[in-house]
């Protein structure tokens, strides 16, 4: 295997790896959070606003 070819493989591996990262990070700041996430979080303000400000 020449230097040429071996620095062609690297540098075509190197760019696939760079494209599956940039492809995984998309698809997680698409993802968002689910209902029972957010129902979860509402909930826990509601028990802390009720300590918080008592009657």
């Amino acid at each position: 295997m020449t230097t040429t070819s071996l620095t062609s493989t690297m540098r075509s591996h190197f760019l696939k790896r760079i494209a599956q990262k940039r492809g995984s990070q998309a698809q997680r700041l698409q993802q968002g959070f689910t209902l029972v996430e957010l129902l979860v979080v509402v909930v826990i303000i509601g028990i802390l606003s009720a300590v918080a400000l008592p009657a």
